[in-house]
């Protein structure tokens, strides 16, 4: 029982700004995002290695006009496949729009919205639209704010559970 105090005040200390998957529960400023990002080297390129993909170049600019640019980014980023799981669809997208930070459930997220892009590698919509899952990428995409010193991004991919490939502030 002496032990149940202090871990309960360290649980509650803990829950300011991150959460356990280190995404921000504290709304950021679009200073602090304004940033070109790239895959991050580690495990994040060698999940994607892993799936089949071996551009990792990809990167997103997110611009201080609200504004952002998107080259080389894995087909799996966009539509939230784990590739390692489902077939692989494969290809990369580049892509151009507005991003916004929003509010979604307890965490902030930067919203892309998507006005142009243009697939190299990609399968047709209609081959996939094949798939159990829809691989056609949104319209709309949410990408997490992580925690660290910059801030990073990352793009949610589902095995059965989510995780993140992560985009380092360069």
């Amino acid at each position: 029982m002496k032990f149940f105090w202090p871990l309960i005040l360290l649980l509650v200390a803990g829950c300011g700004k991150f959460n356990m998957h280190g995404l921000l529960t504290e709304k950021p400023g679009p200073e602090e995002l304004v940033a070109k990002y790239q895959i991050s080297e580690g495990w994040s390129s060698s999940y994607l290695a892993k799936m089949g993909y071996k551009n990792l170049s990809g990167f997103i600019t997110l611009n201080g006009d609200s504004s952002f640019t998107a080259k080389d980014v894995p087909a799996c980023c966009l539509h939230g496949a784990d590739e390692t799981v489902y077939p692989f669809s494969g290809g990369y997208y580049s892509f151009s729009g507005t991003w916004s930070i929003q509010k979604s459930s307890a965490v902030f997220v930067i919203s892309l919205s998507i006005a142009h892009i243009i697939g190299d590698g990609v399968p047709s919509d209609a081959e996939l639209k094949k798939y159990i899952l829809s691989r056609v990428p949104l319209k709309t995409l949410e990408v997490h704010i992580m925690k660290g010193n910059p801030l990073s991004v990352g793009f949610p991919v589902f095995n059965g559970d989510f995780f993140d490939i992560k985009f380092l502030r360069k």
